[in-house]
């Protein structure tokens, strides 16, 4: 029986040993897992502000593109327009307007023209001195160009051939002149 109470003895020293192992191990899990629920808190934090940005980031690039639309679907409308400058205001009525339109075009550009060819005319300006026309260009494209003007003069001034085509700067090196020699 002194051998069975050692043998509990020591089972039970045992015990109470594992029993510290398994509440220390328990402890440490415990603060395993605060850490853990930590970081899948700052994880969902992360993940919502994330969210958030791209939510954001498509609506800018939703707009963007929607502007870019905008932008493409008035240079399409404008394509075929033509403005003339220059055009003395004697006309009385929108008929009027159309036959002058008509009389430079066939007489001043030298191009046929008819009433079926052109689908609106209107006054847009003052009377002006003399006669031109240009294309039609978008408010912004035509401030965008008129932004340009400078860079096309010192580029000019530079020897180099430039041109503004639609809101862009072209800019060419002149080519250089050949010498023939004839025998």
């Amino acid at each position: 029986s002194g051998y069975f109470v050692l043998e509990l003895g020591h089972f039970v020293l045992e015990s109470g040993h594992f029993l510290f192992e398994l509440g220390h191990f328990l402890l440490e899990s415990g603060h395993f897992l605060f850490e853990f629920g930590h970081f899948v808190f700052e994880l969902r934090h992360f993940v919502l502000e994330s969210g958030h940005f791209l939510f954001e980031l498509g609506h800018f690039l939703s707009h963007e593109k929607q502007e870019e639309r905008l932008d493409y679907l008035e240079k399409e409308i404008r394509i075929r327009n033509v403005v003339f400058f220059g055009i003395s205001d004697e006309e009385k009525s929108y008929f009027e307007l159309e036959e002058v339109i008509l009389k430079i075009i066939t007489e001043k550009l030298l191009v046929e023209c008819d009433k079926t060819e052109v689908q609106h005319v209107r006054r847009i300006g003052n009377k002006g001195t003399s006669l031109y026309v240009k294309e039609d260009y978008p408010p912004k494209v035509l401030q965008e160009r008129k932004n340009l003007q400078e860079q096309l003069k010192t580029e000019i001034e530079g020897g180099k051939k430039a041109f503004i085509k639609y809101n862009k700067l072209v800019v060419k090196e002149r080519k250089k002149e050949r010498k023939q020699n004839y025998p």
